[in-house]
């Protein structure tokens, strides 16, 4: 156990190994792992794979890991207002130097919450991750969960962003800070309903 987390190394791979008078002086080679990453959001708990080395003389274990989540995690946007689930099976990689663990690479199956509804399903790739800090950042393609629409003060007419619509997000310093892409909308007369009036595209949605 460290600061940052839990490491187990579990049955299965290969490793070359050094033992004298009893004690493991070395070892190398690829091994099962499974990890709890402590956040400053709560536990992120991953399962994979270690290509690494351990010396007695360092104490120390380092090396180049693979995982995948295993389970869910949340991580709060907006000062909490929002979220965004990063889905179990979504993947990472990391280095081990001595014992400690920085920071993750991760590519991301998520879904954002605005304040507690469905707006967005997608993934992010090449997203860094900051272990201690519990700060994301990355960007990707997301679908839209939800319609997006705004009816003017007077009800004379409704903007509408469709269900379904693709759109690129970028997110950082703990908020979605971009929606772009280019995503159809149309414009009906009144509260929506009948056909449109108009139609077109929007470029950098937000």
């Amino acid at each position: 156990s460290a600061q940052w987390g839990d490491v187990a190394l579990t049955q299965g791979g290969e490793v070359a190994v050094e033992i004298a008078a009893s004690e493991l002086n070395f070892f190398e080679g690829t091994l099962p792992w499974a990890c709890t990453l402590h956040t400053a959001h709560g536990p992120l708990v991953m399962s994979g794979e270690l290509n690494g080395r351990y010396t007695q003389a360092d104490g120390a274990l380092s090396g180049q890991a693979e995982a995948t989540l295993t389970e869910p995690y949340a991580l709060p946007l907006r000062g909490g207002a929002d979220s965004l689930i990063l889905a179990a099976g979504s993947s990472a990689s990391t280095r081990l130097m001595a014992n400690q663990v920085e920071g993750l690479t991760m590519t991301l199956s998520a879904s954002y919450y605005r304040e507690g509804e469905h707006l967005l399903d997608g993934q992010l790739v090449d997203a860094s991750y900051l272990i201690n800090t519990g700060e994301l950042k990355g960007s990707g393609t997301f679908s839209l969960m939800r319609d997006l629409q705004h009816t003017s003060q007077d009800s004379a007419w409704t903007f509408l962003i469709a269900q379904g619509a693709s759109m690129n997000a970028s997110i950082a310093r703990g908020a979605l800070e971009r929606l772009g892409g280019t995503v159809p909308w149309r414009i009906y007369d009144g509260d929506g309903a009948g056909e449109a009036l108009l139609e077109g595209e929007l470029t950098e949605a937000m």
